[in-house]
């Protein structure tokens, strides 16, 4: 047969009573051809006869094309799959060539099969047919939806590249669309039955299958007691024991808006058995009670006397279940220790301190257990607070309560050793509620352009507008486009020229009027640094204005403003001797140190940010225009930060700010600012010292030891000029002379 038949796909005539080719099966190797006779679909028979070409078919019946335009009376919903499409394999539509070299180019692009253009051709041409059926001039995307063949995806970006594709204007349908349990009824799952009753189904022995008394519907689990099934039984619970015979049953959701079944001994569907919830926990209170009677006699605990000192310091490790014992069971307290917990107690309300998983309860517990083991006068160690907050519900925020309370009344010993600077950084980001602020940049913006508008309007017309033109080119719109300047910097420049402009304007001229020699008679009445900052300021102002073609010439161009070379002085070792212990607070030493020890600018100290500050790996990140500047901090600067974060967390645990340093005005500004330059030179002024001063005698020391000044741009951060000027007044026998 197998002979037979290859003579016939040969195109020969079967010979028969002819002698059979051998054919040899090796193991291991592919089969031969001749081996697997061919098979019709859906046929178990093998086909011996000649094989026959399918022809592309064009069934009517399957999506019938109507005149474009024509409105549907019923919008249909059809549903194509593969054998449709094999249906329709012989229609033929004038943008199908277009749409073959999209789906070629795109396997090409990608790297795949030839299959995937005839896989994605396939669907495109059913979602074609749907059109036409439509009467539509466009294919919609809930077309591809009507088609059961995958790359839906594909043929959307397809028939898009084409000019063929209509936006979605209905949701999608859903993958999992939503239904209601079959036992208790509620709507809002995605499977057979809910949490719930898959549960009850489970528990066979327990919940029996029958037929409900009251929906009257067979096959369900039943509650022992009750005999009712569980959504019948949850609807009674809940409305009360006169809707038992009612027959009806209010519509209700699944998921936490469910009604629940909640786990009481003996009723709301749960069977009180030796090993259930409830009579575990009863009989654990009863067995806890009486070990505490037992131990403790009735009695307050015995703690440490006052000034008792104690042989070995050794941080406590309590497990969870006998934290959980000493807070279930609290013992009494003396008078003393009682007068304590009230007045603990007394700033919160009853009921946030009868509730133990509220913050005010679970502190109110942890202080009490406290109380009952050292007493009233000894001081409690603060990893003894830490070890008994695990086991309470608010554990992290009713810890911090307890010890600022304790920290109040002087009862409290700080352990710095067991909180590493990593982890307080971390404890202090955690509880800082931080927000978006306010945009306070934005309306100091609008306030400095309606005051620099202001003051322009005061000179004539004609110079007020050649300076509003001078206002526009900074703000980056003029005729060659820059980086903006913020109003606040044109407010200052407007400020220095305008000694000038209305000397000018006194005399009734215009910019445009002013000549070389006008500029250097106002230049002449001024000295100094003042002089030189009015000749940037007019050169600003002329540049601007010869740029956008408003004057031909620039009057400044050329003139110079000679200035002096002040060479940074050091301070005298009696006054940087012993600075930090004359500061008062953990804040002002930080400000100091970070200054005096790394040479950071006073007003990027004022914008650090918590983010900036890496204690694990002992960096900060300061921000310095387009670049940002590492500073590795030592171990004196890592103290003085942790001073200042315990500070920080005992008086604004919760600050909104996100700075680094904050004060009673910022910590919960909406706006979040930076402190002021005031705060900054107040805790300077109490070592008489200058900001400036202090960093420039930082920089200084090291370009005595180091006549380097690439040493100094990695070390500070500075500008390469800055670094070769404090090295030349360092060592000014190794400065060499200027190159011009």
């Amino acid at each position: 047969m197998i002979a037979v038949h290859e003579e016939i796909r040969a195109g020969d005539a079967p010979v028969l009573h002819a002698p059979i080719q051998l054919h040899v099966h090796t193991p291991g190797l592919r089969q031969q051809r001749a081996r697997n006779l061919p098979h019709r679909r859906g046929e178990a028979v093998p086909d011996l006869g000649l094989y026959e070409a399918r022809h592309p078919v064009d069934d009517p019946r399957i999506c019938p094309r109507v005149p474009t335009g024509q409105l549907t009376l019923f919008a249909l919903r059809r549903r194509l799959e593969r054998s449709d499409a094999r249906r329709i394999a012989g229609r033929a539509w004038p943008e199908e060539t277009l749409l073959q070299e999209l789906a070629e180019r795109r396997a090409a692009e990608a790297g795949l099969s030839a299959t995937w253009p005839r896989m994605v051709m396939r669907l495109i041409r059913c979602a074609l047919a749907i059109r036409d059926a439509e009467g539509e001039a466009l294919v919609a995307e809930e077309m591809l939806d009507q088609v059961r063949l995958p790359l839906k995806a594909a043929a959307s970006e397809l028939l898009a590249q084409a000019g063929l594709l209509r936006s979605r204007t209905r949701p999608p349908p859903v993958a999992w669309p939503m239904g209601s349990c079959a036992d208790c009824e509620c709507w809002g799952v995605t499977r057979a039955v809910c949490t719930g009753c898959r549960g009850w189904r489970r528990e066979t022995q327990r919940y029996p299958r029958g037929l409900c008394p009251r929906c009257r519907r067979s096959e369900l689990p039943l509650h022992t007691e009750e005999g009712l099934c569980r959504g019948c039984l949850a609807y009674v619970r809940e409305a009360g024991q006169e809707f038992s015979t009612v027959p009806f049953t209010q519509l209700s959701f699944a998921g936490p808006l469910s009604l629940q079944l909640k786990g009481r001994t003996g009723q709301l569907g749960f069977v009180a058995h030796k090993r259930s919830g409830p009579l575990m926990r009863a009989r654990a209170r009863d067995r806890l009670q009486r070990e505490a009677d037992a131990v403790l006699g009735g009695q307050a605990v015995p703690w440490q006397l006052a000034g008792q000192l104690a042989l070995f310091s050794v941080p406590r490790t309590r497990p969870r279940n006998r934290c959980l014992r000493a807070l279930i069971t609290l013992p009494l307290l003396p008078d003393g220790a009682q007068a304590l917990l009230h007045r603990f107690c007394a700033a919160y309300p009853r009921t946030l301190l009868a509730d133990r998983r509220s913050t005010a309860g679970a502190a109110a517990v942890m202080l009490h257990s406290l109380l009952a083991r050292y007493g009233p006068h000894t001081p409690i160690a603060e990893r003894e607070v830490r070890s008994l907050a695990a086991s309470v519900a608010a554990n992290a925020a009713a810890m911090h309560w307890v010890t600022s309370f304790l920290h109040t009344q002087n009862l409290l010993q700080t352990d710095k050793q067991f909180e590493t600077p990593g982890q307080l950084l971390q404890d202090v980001r955690s509880l800082a509620t931080f927000r978006a602020p306010i945009p306070l940049q934005q309306w100091r913006d609008e306030r400095d352009e309606q005051a620099l508008h202001l003051r322009i309007t005061q000179l004539p017309a004609p110079m007020a507008s050649q300076l509003s033109t001078w206002v526009r080119v900074l703000r980056g719109k003029g005729r060659c486009r820059h980086d903006p300047a913020d109003f606040r910097r044109i407010r200052r420049y407007l400020r220095v020229a305008w000694p000038a402009l209305t000397s000018w304007a006194a005399d009734g001229g215009d910019l445009r009027q002013v000549t070389v020699d006008d500029v250097r008679i106002e230049l002449a009445r001024h000295q100094g640094n003042v002089a030189r900052g009015m000749l940037s300021v007019l050169r600003s102002i002329f540049r601007a204005l010869k740029q956008e073609r408003v004057i031909f010439r620039d009057p400044t161009a050329g003139l110079q403003q000679p200035g002096g070379l002040h060479l940074p002085r050091p301070l005298s070792s009696d006054d940087l001797a012993g600075a930090l212990d004359r500061l008062d607070g953990s804040a002002a030493r930080l400000i100091v140190g970070l200054v005096a020890i790394h040479a950071v600018r006073a007003a990027e100290v004022a914008r650090l940010h918590l983010a900036d500050l890496d204690l694990v790996r002992r960096t900060l990140s300061v921000c310095r225009s387009e670049r940002i500047h590492i500073v590795y901090l030592d171990d004196l600067s890592v103290e003085l930060t942790a001073d200042w974060l315990r500070e920080r967390r005992r008086r604004w645990p919760q600050s909104s700010n996100p700075h680094l340093l904050i004060t009673t005005h910022t910590y919960r500004h909406p706006a979040a600012p930076s402190i002021s330059y005031c705060a900054i030179r107040a805790a300077f002024d109490q070592v008489g010292l200058l900001p400036r001063q202090v960093w420039a005698d930082r920089i200084l020391d090291e370009a005595r030891h180091s006549v380097d000044p690439v040493h100094l741009v990695r070390l500070f951060g500075i500008h390469p000029a800055s670094a070769v000027k404090y090295v030349h007044a360092a060592h000014p026998d190794k400065a060499l002379p200027r190159i011009r």
